[in-house]
Order: C-alpha cells, then sequence, then structure tokens
C-alpha cells in the first residue's frame, strides 16, 4: 500500500476535533500581508486587531508563505511519501491556489502530487481534508481519493453575512460605491458560497434578519452530515445561541459545532462577519 501525505492550507478548521488519521494531516501556512508587510506568523495573528474598516493602513490578502522555501519542503515530502494530496481554499477567494499551482510546477518524478481546489475554506474544508484522512487510513489508493473528494465537494454549503464591505471590496467582491454606501447605513451583507464563489444574495439592517435568513438556509437541506457555525469577532452571542438552538430542534442529532472565525477569513470577508457551513449526506460508491 503506498503511503499518502496529505495537506491542508492553514485556514482548514475541523468540525470534529477527533477522527481516523487525524495525526497525518500536515498544514500549509499562509501569509496574512497589508501593504506587502506580513502580519505575522499562523497563531500569532488575532482577528480582535483587525479594524472595522479595511482602509489604505490595513489592506489584507492571503499568500502562500514563503513559497521559495516550498521546493525543499516538497523534497522532504518525497523522500517520506509515495504520494501527496494538497487540499487548498476556493481559488476563487485568493491567490493561494494559483500561487501553490506555479510553486508546484518543477515537481512529479515518482511521487504523485495533486493540487485540488476544494472550493470552500474554514469548516468545509476541515470537512474535506477528514473525510480523506479517514479513506487513506482504510487504505484507499490516491486515485479513489480523490475522486470521492470530488464527489462530495459540491455537496458542501455556506452562507456569510458580515457588515464589513470594505474588506469584500478589497477582496474584489464588492465595487467602492457599493461598499461605501453599505457601510454608511450599516446594512449587513448576506452571500452564499457557490462553486466557490461568492454570490450576494441581500442586504438587511439588523441581526433578527440575518438569523431568520440562516435559518431558512439550514432548512433548504434534510439529509445533512455536519452543521458548522462560524463566529464573528467580537463574537454575534444571542444570534449564535439562537442558530444553535433552532438546529438542535429541526435536525436532532446533527453534529453541531462552533468556531471562531480565523484571521484568514476575516482577512478576506471581516471580523465581525458570522457563517455557516453545511455538509450534505453523500453516497461514496
Amino acid at each position: 500500500m503506498k503511503s499518502i501525505c496529505i495537506i491542508a492550507d492553514s485556514t482548514a478548521q475541523f468540525p470534529q476535533p477527533a477522527f481516523l488519521g487525524r495525526s497525518s494531516i500536515r498544514f500549509l501556512p499562509l501569509d496574512i500581508r497589508a501593504g506587502g508587510v506580513n502580519l505575522g506568523e499562523d497563531g500569532d495573528i488575532k482577528v480582535s486587531s483587525f479594524p472595522a474598516r479595511a482602509s489604505h493602513g490595513f489592506l489584507p490578502q492571503l499568500h502562500l508563505h514563503q513559497p521559495e522555501l516550498l521546493h525543499q519542503y516538497v523534497i522532504d515530502l518525497e523522500k517520506a511519501y509515495d504520494e501527496i494530496l494538497f487540499l487548498v481554499h476556493s481559488s476563487a477567494l485568493s491567490p493561494v491556489y494559483d500561487e501553490l499551482k506555479r510553486a508546484l510546477v518543477p515537481f512529479g518524478g515518482h511521487t504523485n502530487i495533486s493540487l485540488i481546489d476544494t472550493q470552500t475554506i474554514g469548516p468545509g474544508l476541515g470537512m474535506l481534508a477528514q473525510l480523506c484522512s479517514e479513506l487513506a487510513a482504510k487504505g484507499l489508493p490516491l486515485v479513489e481519493i480523490e475522486r470521492l473528494l470530488r464527489v462530495q465537494i459540491p455537496h458542501i454549503y455556506a452562507v456569510f453575512c458580515t457588515p464589513n464591505h470594505s474588506y469584500l471590496h478589497n477582496s474584489g467582491f464588492l465595487d467602492a460605491a457599493q461598499s461605501k454606501v453599505s457601510e454608511m447605513l450599516n446594512l449587513f451583507g448576506v452571500f452564499t458560497l457557490e462553486e466557490g464563489r461568492l454570490n450576494p444574495v441581500e442586504k438587511v439592517k439588523n441581526h433578527r434578519s440575518v438569523t431568520e435568513i440562516f435559518q431558512e438556509f439550514m432548512e433548504e437541506f434534510e439529509n445533512i452530515r455536519s452543521i458548522s457555525i462560524v463566529q464573528s469577532n467580537p463574537p454575534a452571542s444571542a444570534e449564535v445561541r439562537a442558530l444553535r438552538q433552532y438546529a438542535e430542534e429541526t435536525f436532532g442529532k446533527t453534529p453541531i459545532s462552533e468556531h471562531p472565525i480565523s484571521p484568514h477569513v476575516a482577512a478576506i470577508m471581516g471580523p465581525r462577519t458570522l457563517g455557516m457551513f453545511v455538509v450534505e449526506f453523500v453516497k461514496l460508491a
């Protein structure tokens, strides 16, 4: 049986803390840069330090961490593994996927290196990494793991709500006029993540409307594998509590996890972003 190394980028958050093969997953570190300056190492960046508005003094972008060091990193992995699988958050959300794709061009040789655009981020990416590690631990070959992964990817759904429209403008999802007017009016923008791309749904004026939209989002699904809630910073405690209660009452024993918003997602959508990921059961055969 060939040995497989699974590498998820550091935006991944695991809906389930312990699972088969968890210790075998490696992480690809990412940089958050503003004005060409790296804000710090993964784990050192605090979302609480992010300003309410992305302005000329703070325009964060995600990038691959020290791509010049990736060459040696992959060489070392080739010595230890027969096959390597990179799982990266949606290429439509940041340039990381394209940067990694370029960095991996020189490699191949006897090692089979695969790069997957997961079309998701955060708990969605974490769930896919978990799936891959479990399949690898059961002895499935990489080609079969990739096939089953691509079956699951279209069945991971996400909705986000954020008042931080200037971050969305900085990330290329809103024009300057939309961003400025929405923040002046204190509107919350609601977006879904479809095929890896943020799609605007509507704008609302209060948290109650946000809670109702998230509940309606959950109601669209019947056969749910897991629900993950991404908590904003500062926390929207009342909204998250209401959403969790509704999910528990509606979907019974469906696993529900909560995650603080990561610096990576905050850099794209803003620190006050509230999110939800729903994963559907899929017959993997």
